[in-house]
């Protein structure tokens, strides 16, 4: 048996522990630390030594210490020779990664210093490095921008950086989550709003050569901050600029660019037709993009499926910078961008979208119901009715909440149902009567209106409010909240309410839940019509949440108690909804399953939740064929291999598999030193970013 060596700091005593017989370097005894520092490289056998600016950034492995008020923290690691400086802005406390040395990753470095302790290569040192060097190296990518434009002068002034004043307020601006507004976030080294194509493949294009990854952000509703933050250096591409709507009635398809949101699309449909929309989702501020890319469901899913269901075309930017429409870029990754979470294979710059058929006016109604009200009977009900009746037209969400009964200090659960049916008062009230009058639904709560009136009232305005309102995305507020999803395929016993009621009773009503029913079209598609797998079979998606209002953040001690709550509640909806898997929402994705797509083991974990094993798989093959690098990844992409190693499968053999999830939890991002899955990317992980 190989003998093998062990070091590092980590949470779950990976440092000091292994399955297999190990050797322990124990560094105790190396803890000196002096910071009058001077290092130099030794590239193609030259000596580089380092006493001024200039000569660092030539030889790229240079580092003085220098006293700033404002500086940069670097870590340095001498036998790789590999680099990764973060600016650190004194007045907010933020920490920004900025550039990494790859092309120097096989060079020889060397340490001189004061100290003899210090002659160990392996040491590892925090310096510190003025912002005039750290500047450059986003000079060397604007460079290679402004080489690559045919107006240098116009693609500049969509670059932005830490130095900006306007960098900050930009990357703010669509953190749609606000529990992600804050110092501690990590942001990007830059950030480019590109305004045509040529311009976003440009920006793909120079970020990959010099080293850095890359975020897509559309809307920014991202749940866990993916589009918009990582640990690593990365130049986050805001396609803010590009939300052109080319509607055609004639053809009944739209042409939407990427950063387009939803509240634009059902405006821009509005203007030329009353009897055409398209079946998405119900926040305004939601970009196409980000809802097509995970599937997609909304108030027209009974009737037309998905959103992924509903995409003609699309143009994308491949890992090479090759802009590809359907055609070019084959069937596999047309299927795999409708579900598999686009972002995985590409940057998709529009879609072709298919426009279905609706009636000049719906019906919305809401009925509201509290436990003395008989709440419980009816939602009983409610699960299998909605998914299961025949009438396709029918649509009737529902969300649920604690709350306290007039002045007391005794708490009940009321539950809203929001109905929409497309067609008449006159068609609905009979179906409803028939298969449903428990739910009391009257002509007088009923209200005929456009689709696009229906939309604002889903969206919690008044019918009457003026439609333009859709085109204002400062008009639609920020939540700042925790989300977990999980499908249900069996109607959840009275019983099963009744413990569910009860932990709503524990929360200080910030905790809600969010049904979306399935059913009717659904059925019609099998589980590999796209990655979207929660087809024939599924009653509803429950989304729980919990919410930070009144807290500064979602580590205050209030915050910490709440996610604690959800957490619970996840445990105990766990004999109600769907298993092996547990499915949930790719849409509502979830950091809590575990992060790492190095391979199938660790990755199926979230992945099979997300789009079952024969989907997963497929979106794997897919990806190793477009992605082979695996160069569009984060905490959970899609990993480029099934295999796993030897060692692996005996190591995870003896461990129980609901340990599993927590081999890689989100918050060891910040603590963990981990080698990123591009084995070009020489970048390290900080361990901490607080």
């Amino acid at each position: 048996m190989a003998t093998r060596s062990k070091w590092g700091i980590d949470f779950e005593g990976i440092s000091y522990t292994d399955y297999l017989a190990f050797v322990m370097i124990d560094l105790i005894n190396m803890r000196s630390i002096n910071m009058d520092v001077v290092g130099f490289c030794l590239l193609k056998n030259e000596r580089c030594p380092h006493t001024t600016l200039l000569e660092m950034k030539k030889c790229g492995r240079i580092v003085k210490q220098g006293e700033t008020e404002s500086g940069a923290a670097i870590a340095i690691m001498t036998d790789n020779c590999f680099l990764s400086p973060y600016k650190f802005q004194s007045s907010l406390y933020q920490l920004y990664p900025l550039y990494s040395i790859n092309k120097y990753a096989g060079s020889h470095c060397h340490i001189h210093q004061t100290h003899p302790n210090m002659m160990n290569k392996s040491f590892v040192f925090l310096l510190v490095l003025s912002f005039s060097w750290v500047a450059a190296y986003s000079q060397d990518f604007i460079s290679c921008v402004e080489s690559r434009s045919c107006n240098a002068t116009s693609i500049s002034q969509l670059i932005f950086t830490p130095e900006n004043a306007s960098f900050l307020p930009i990357w703010q601006s669509r953190v749609q989550n606000a529990r992600f507004l804050k110092d501690t976030t990590p942001k990007p080294s830059i950030i480019v709003t590109p305004t045509d194509e040529t311009q976003v493949q440009t920006a793909f294009l120079c970020a990959k050569q010099n080293g850095y990854r890359v975020r897509i952000r559309s809307g920014g509703h991202d749940f866990e901050g993916i589009s918009f933050t990582d640990y690593l250096a990365f130049v986050m591409i805001d396609l803010i600029n590009m939300r052109s709507i080319d509607v055609d009635v004639a053809s009944k398809s739209a042409w939407v660019q990427s950063g387009a949101v939803l509240g634009e699309l059902y405006y821009a449909i509005s203007q030329k037709t009353n009897t055409l929309y398209f079946p998405g989702g119900t926040w305004p501020t939601v970009a196409i993009a980000g809802l097509v890319g995970g599937g997609g469901t909304g108030n027209l899913l009974r009737k037309y499926a998905t959103a992924g269901d509903n995409v003609l075309d699309a143009r994308i930017v491949d890992v090479n910078g090759n802009i590809l429409d359907r055609k070019s870029m084959g069937e596999d990754l047309f299927w795999a961008i409708r579900g598999g979470v686009a972002s995985n294979f590409g940057i998709v710059l529009s879609w072709k979208l298919n426009l279905v058929p609706v009636p000049e006016k719906v019906t919305v109604f809401i009925v509201n119901r509290t436990l003395e009200q008989g709440a419980t009977d009816l939602f009983y009900k409610y699960q299998s009715f909605v998914p299961n009746t025949k009438d396709r037209n029918l649509y009737i969400r529902s969300q649920l909440a604690s709350e306290f009964i007039g002045n007391t200090t005794k708490k009940t659960i009321r539950i809203i149902f929001q109905g929409i049916y497309q067609g008449s008062t006159d068609m609905l009230l009979p179906l409803l009567n028939k298969e449903f009058p428990e739910l009391g639904v009257t002509r007088e709560i009923c209200r005929e209106m456009t689709s696009i009136q229906s939309t604002l009232v889903f969206a919690g305005r008044p019918s009457t409010t003026p439609t333009e309102i859709l085109n204002n995305r400062s008009a639609t507020p920020r939540m700042s909240s925790k989300t977990k999803s999980s499908f249900v395929t069996t109607p959840i016993p009275k019983s099963g309410l009744r413990k569910i009621w009860r932990k709503f009773f524990e929360n200080d009503l910030s905790g809600g839940i969010l049904i979306i029913p399935s059913g009717g079209r659904m059925a019609d598609y099998p589980e590999t019509a796209t990655p979207y797998p929660h087809r024939a079979g599924t009653l509803y998606l429950l989304a729980s949440s919990v919410n930070f209002a009144g807290q500064s953040s979602d580590t205050t001690p209030v915050s910490l108690r709440r996610l604690a709550w959800l957490a619970s509640l996840e445990k105990l909806l766990t004999p109600y909804v769907s298993r092996n898997p547990r499915q949930s929402y790719v849409n509502n994705n979830d950091m809590d399953f575990g992060i790492g797509a190095d391979n199938y083991t660790i990755a199926s974990v979230w992945g099979e939740r997300y789009w079952k094993r024969a989907n997963f798989k497929k979106l794997i093959r897919i990806k190793a064929k477009v992605d082979p690098h695996n160069f569009f990844n984060h905490p959970q992409s899609i990993p480029k291999t099934n295999n796993v190693s030897k060692s692996f499968k005996n190591h995870y053999s003896s461990i129980d598999s609901s340990k599993k999830t927590n081999q890689l939890r989100p918050e060891m991002l910040k603590n963990v030193a981990t080698a990123p899955p591009n084995t070009k990317d020489r970048r390290p992980y900080m361990s901490s970013l607080s």
